[in-house]
């Protein structure tokens, strides 16, 4: 049987539409579509992997959603690390198995992986691991969140793009320092009555170091257990 007419009676009713062209999710009085509309209920991204970087292009504004909100879970335990972080007292060595070439400035060295921990006559070296280094008990991940812009200064003047704390709290800075198991949040936003593209990127774990070594400690991310450094 032909519904077209209860399903007009029912739109007309209830002032809504089936339309999920998330550009007329407004219009259509359907946000209920609309993901990471809030911040809370965002968009989710899992990470345990550093350093990484999640790159994100879209639009926001009438007449979709004015806002979207992604919240990031890190987890990154230390078991697969994919950069060289560095430890006080430490300098990192590159290691090419494949260059044979003498020079004055070098002694060639060799390399037994199969070679007993505690030779008498070598010290051994350790090999970069898949593991986070241990740099004391409070030790940070850096977060950088980058607004590349469309170059068009009209449209980039009204959108704006925030780190947000665990505690959904706006966060000052493009920079942020957080724990390895901590979450935030990151928030896009139009601020103009029209439809604004946005292109931007997280960076995390480009950095990871102790509390001492931040030099400005409003960067670190504020939360129940560290309300205020």
């Amino acid at each position: 049987m032909n519904v077209t007419a209860e399903i007009l009676k029912h739109d007309q009713v209830y002032s809504a539409s089936d339309n999920t062209n998330p550009d007329r999710y407004a219009s259509g009085k359907v946000l209920n579509y609309a993901s990471g509309a809030s911040i809370t209920k965002p968009d989710v991204e899992e990470i345990s992997v550093v350093p990484y970087n999640l790159h994100y292009e879209d639009s926001v504004g009438l007449f979709g959603v004015e806002n979207y909100f992604l919240r990031i879970n890190l987890n990154v335990v230390g078991d697969i690390v994919l950069a060289e972080y560095m430890e006080p007292g430490y300098n990192a060595a590159k290691i090419d198995l494949f260059d044979t070439s003498v020079s004055p400035s070098y002694n060639l060295a060799a390399k037994d992986d199969d070679a007993p921990e505690n030779d008498t006559d070598w010290n051994s070296a350790a090999t970069p691991s898949l593991f986070l280094p241990n740099i004391g008990t409070e030790s940070y991940l850096s977060v950088e969140l980058v607004n590349h812009e469309t170059g068009n200064i009209y449209t980039d003047a009204h959108l704006d793009v925030r780190l947000y704390t665990s505690e959904h709290e706006e966060h000052p800075y493009d920079v942020m320092f957080i724990k390895p198991k901590d979450h935030f949040f990151v928030g896009v936003h139009a601020r103009n009555t029209k439809r604004l593209p946005y292109n931007i990127e997280v960076k995390i774990g480009e950095e990871y170091t102790p509390l001492e070594s931040i030099t400005n400690r409003s960067y670190i991310m504020k939360s129940a257990d560290r309300p205020s450094y």
